[in-house]
């Protein structure tokens, strides 16, 4: 049986290597060498770019997501598993999907690792997504910036 000790301390020296690989937010692509670049297809890539766009004019998400339902513009979504993994997918925009982009770093060209972590108290038996907390960024085990390509600056 693999030691799970060990696992956590080879994930960890990938990530702050900068190797360790996961799924990637909407307008991002893992080309044939496993390298991240920019989604494809560009349709995606514009819409990446609007949302950040509408957040600097508008200040609020609430602002960019009302923004984006009243226009009519849908989200690019790829497929992270099964049989239409890879498949670019379009969906009304939400709140949580909004959320999350305006809160990654990778967006800003950033490479981060540990930016979460499972706190036992609020894990719920049966659920395993639940019991995330996010960490402070200076918290964070690992923050390589000029990793990734980015669709915003740093500030």
């Amino acid at each position: 049986m693999a030691d799970p000790a060990a696992d956590v301390g080879g994930k960890l020296a990938k990530a702050e290597r900068g190797e360790l690989a996961w799924a990637l937010p909407i307008g991002y692509w893992r080309d044939r060498g496993g390298q991240v670049v920019f989604d494809p297809d560009e349709q995606a890539r514009t819409v990446v770019r609007l949302v950040f766009d509408l957040f600097d004019r508008l200040g609020t998400l609430n602002g960019v997501l009302r923004w984006l339902v009243e226009h009519q513009v849908q989200m690019p979504v790829r497929s992270h598993g099964g049989v239409d993994k890879g498949e670019l997918t379009w969906r009304r925009p939400n709140r949580e999907t909004l959320q999350v982009m305006l809160h990654n770093p990778l967006y800003a060209g950033y490479y981060a690792y540990g930016r979460r972590r499972v706190d036992a108290r609020r894990k719920q038996a049966g659920r395993p997504s639940t019991g995330r907390v996010v960490r402070a960024m200076d918290n964070w085990h690992v923050l390589l910036p000029g990793r990734m390509p980015a669709y915003i600056t740093a500030e």
